[in-house]
């Protein structure tokens, strides 16, 4: 397949950009009249031709003008080479419309209602309640089961018990386990998983160098029991907006359906949306609920996220734009407390 020239991704960004405003497929003339590409409509039409070979366009019917497929969309998003920020008093309207929350709460719901009014579609903002407090190692036991396993077993600040068995390549004695208990103990107790995981090195410092490589490897498995993930909770607003985008999908009810039970696309957030600014198309987004779906999120909280569902026919700079900003402003916000 050859690669399209510059002019000719040209066309495809004004083929995708009527089709998102219309609705209706574009021809050649129509991409003439209302972008300014200073070439005439037959060449756009060859244009159009070698797009449709490329598989970024098709024709839906032989007298209608063409439509953008998936991979239309993404190279035309691959093409946005940044976000067009949005205008000063929408910014203004967003900070002053989210310092108006009383809690963390109205503040996602905030969140989530803003922008599904800026962008028209669904919004959905993953978050984690807080107030759970720091989480510390209370009590270490340590306990060898034979000569290469040990058991590892942590009291948390919290309550918790957690428990778990190292497999050791390495032949360990009672007397090794009873002073590696002594030691990890004293220096481990009331730190927290990220501070153990810091002091996991020095932990190990007063062993030798034969043992010190286990005593590693035990401090930073204690770390791991101390660790305490919370649940992540999601929140939607502007189902609406796709019930009445109800022609841009086969079946909407399957992606309203999706977006209501939530684990679908929290799994989709936590295994594809890994990035600071994310997009995912139609079959990217690994459901089959989601196929005929753009999916656009942010980062705001460590992995938490704020993001839009909508049909594949979308203003992605626009949405882009939106999706940034908010996600910015709400990060802003909740580190102010």
């Amino acid at each position: 397949m050859t690669e399209p020239k510059m002019r000719q991704l040209d066309v495809l960004r004004a083929v995708v950009s009527q089709y998102v405003a219309t609705g209706e497929p574009v021809s050649s003339k129509a991409v003439a009249n209302a972008h300014p590409l200073d070439v005439s409509s037959a060449t756009i039409r060859n244009d159009m031709g070698v797009l449709e070979d490329a598989g970024f366009i098709y024709q839906p019917h032989t007298s209608a003008g063409r439509v953008p497929t998936e991979a239309g969309y993404r190279r035309f998003v691959d093409r946005l080479t940044e976000v067009r920020p949005l205008s000063l008093p929408q910014r203004q309207a967003i900070e002053r419309f989210l310092s108006e929350s009383v809690d963390f709460e109205d503040t996602i719901g905030r969140t989530v209602r803003l922008l599904a009014q800026l962008t028209g579609s669904a919004a959905v903002v993953e978050y984690a309640l807080p107030g759970i407090g720091r989480e510390t190692l209370r009590r270490l036991d340590i306990v060898d089961l034979d000569s290469h396993r040990i058991l590892v077993v942590a009291i948390t600040s919290l309550g918790r018990v957690v428990e778990t068995t190292l497999t050791l390549d390495t032949e360990v004695t009672a007397d090794f386990v009873e002073r590696l208990r002594e030691a990890l103990g004293e220096r481990l107790v009331n730190l927290d998983s990220d501070e153990i995981a810091d002091a996991a090195a020095d932990a190990a410092e007063s062993f030798v160098e034969a043992e010190r490589e286990i005593a590693t490897e035990v401090a930073l498995a204690c770390g791991r029991l101390a660790q305490r993930e919370r649940p992540m909770r999601m929140m939607a607003s502007g189902l609406s907006n796709l019930a009445r985008s109800g022609s841009d999908f086969m079946d909407v009810s399957e992606v309203l359906d999706t977006i209501e039970e939530q684990v679908v696309l929290l799994r989709l957030l936590a295994e594809v949306h890994t990035g600071p600014l994310q997009v995912s198309i139609g079959a990217e987004n690994q459901s089959e609920a989601l196929s005929q779906a753009s999916v656009i999120s942010a980062s705001y909280q460590g992995e938490a996220r704020v993001g839009v569902v909508g049909p594949t026919r979308m203003d992605y700079p626009g949405s882009l734009a939106a999706v940034e900003a908010v996600s910015r402003y709400l990060a802003r916000l909740i580190e102010r407390g």
